[in-house]
């Protein structure tokens, strides 16, 4: 990526902190985030090229108008954005067919099929909205995915 946008997460280790390998060394990282200069870590300050300060609705909003000020437009990127999307599907059907799977011993993802199923038929059966607290490495990471 040329620019990376951080929104709704820090770029903490779950994003290599934007280093090199994982990101381009030339990439510019502009971060939104609610931490005024003050409270931000040292650390990141020196990483990131740019931070908007604000909630990240807000900001995305701000940033959206002036696009439109400047008269650009989304259809110069459809092409990008529709094998985005396409990939995107592909992704959630792998991810699907790996959280359906019936195998013994049950692996994490079927783990996360199991749990995802009852967390649906709890929303939308019993209209509950469950709290999910999800911790430790493959756990969480495979998790995220899932869930």
């Amino acid at each position: 990526a040329d620019v990376v946008l951080v929104l709704g997460t820090r770029l903490n280790w779950q994003w290599s902190f934007g280093e090199h390998p994982q990101w381009s060394s030339k990439a510019k990282f502009v971060v939104v985030d609610t931490l005024d200069s003050r409270r931000r870590p040292k650390h990141l300050v020196k990483m990131v090229d740019s931070y908007l300060y604000g909630d990240a609705r807000m900001v995305l909003s701000q940033l959206t108008s002036a696009l439109r000020r400047k008269k650009y437009s989304g259809e110069k990127l459809s092409g990008w954005t529709g094998g985005l999307q396409q990939e995107a599907q592909a992704k959630r059907g792998a991810l699907a067919e790996k959280m359906a799977a019936q195998g013994e011993p049950m692996r994490f993802h079927e783990a996360f099929g199991a749990i995802n199923g009852v967390l649906k038929e709890l929303r939308e059966a019993h209209s509950i909205s469950p709290i999910l607290v999800n911790e430790g490495a493959n756990t969480m990471d495979i998790g995220r995915q899932c869930l």
